[in-house]
């Protein structure tokens, strides 16, 4: 039983070491890709080696923090330097 523990958590740990690591600007520049690609999304994530549901996921992500800023704008309460604009 210890040596079944030990060996998912070998193997646990290799695939957390391969896991890839996108900046915030990786994932930004993707969705934006993917709004403006006229090949769609499946041939967008297959040449940036993601899954679909990452790609909607991070786009939702990034269409939730332009509303959150859109309503700070209509409500006058966006500062600039918080944004660092």
């Amino acid at each position: 039983m210890t040596q079944r523990k030990s060996i998912e958590s070998l193997v646990r740990d290799i695939k957390r070491s391969n896991r890839r690591k996108f900046s915030s600007e990786e994932k930004i520049r993707i969705v934006i890709e993917g709004l403006r690609s006229e090949s769609g999304i499946a041939e967008l994530c297959r040449r940036e080696g993601i899954a679909h549901n990452l790609y909607f996921h991070w786009s939702k992500d990034f269409m939730e923090s332009g509303k959150s800023v859109s309503m700070e704008i209509l409500c006058g309460r966006l500062t600039l330097r918080r944004y660092n604009l």
